[in-house]
């Protein structure tokens, strides 16, 4: 998407690739051998922001939504992680609680890997250690992108942003949060959600039916998300 040099292409050639997608056969086979494999039903609490840590969770298949609490008790949409994505990771890195609440949106599986294993095989394992590091700074970038969009950005340029990236490079676009999640997911209100789609909608950019929508105009869409 950017205009890089080669070098600059290589060095980000993992760039918005889950975590484990980034490791090689052998360094994510080792990873896994560590963990205990779990399948969970949509609607499933996997872990409350507060809570101590003790396993970090690799999301093999399915979609998690990771929200935090406001003081004044909403839940808000920070991320939908998917196939290959680590989760609760930063517990295992300080030793903190829990900094969010993680919960299935639909039936996943689920490898957990202690903490204590988890750091161990990073302290023997460099190649992964920096994929982890690259996976987190890819996070950052994303929570920065859309805290400038929550500040620039009108709702429209919102809602194209996060079907652009929700869509990757499939022009379908399944919605694994309700309207009222995704709202939060892009600090809006959920009539302002409604009336985007609505108007992309009328625009001919999209065609939708329930949680399903078709990118009809992706050019469009992508250049609407960058205003």
């Amino acid at each position: 998407m950017l205009g890089l040099s080669c070098g600059a292409v290589e060095r980000d050639a993992h760039v918005g690739q889950a975590f484990l997608d980034r490791l090689d056969d052998d360094d994510r086979g080792a990873l896994l051998e560590l963990a205990r494999r779990r399948s969970y039903g949509p609607a499933t609490t996997l872990f409350l922001e507060g809570d101590d840590g003790y396993t970090v969770l690799v999301v093999l298949s399915g979609r998690v939504k990771v929200s935090v609490s406001t003081a004044n008790g909403h839940d808000v949409v920070i991320d939908v992680l998917g196939p290959g994505s680590i989760v609760g990771e930063l517990s295992a890195i300080d030793g903190g609680p829990r900094s969010a609440t993680a919960t299935t949106l639909d039936r996943v599986e689920i490898a957990h890997v202690r903490h204590e294993d988890f750091l161990g095989f990073l302290a023997g394992n460099a190649r992964v250690s920096i994929e982890l590091t690259r996976s987190l700074a890819d996070r950052v970038r994303g929570a920065t992108r859309r805290q400038v969009e929550f500040g620039s950005a009108d709702a429209l340029s919102r809602t194209c942003a996060r079907l652009v990236e929700l869509a990757g490079s499939s022009t379908e676009v399944h919605l694994p949060v309700s309207q009222a999640d995704l709202a939060s997911w892009m600090g809006l209100s959920r009539e302002a959600v409604v009336k985007a789609l609505r108007t992309m909608r009328e625009l001919g950019w999209i065609t939708s039916r329930g949680r399903d929508i078709a990118l009809v105009d992706v050019d469009a869409i992508r250049l609407r998300a960058s205003q």
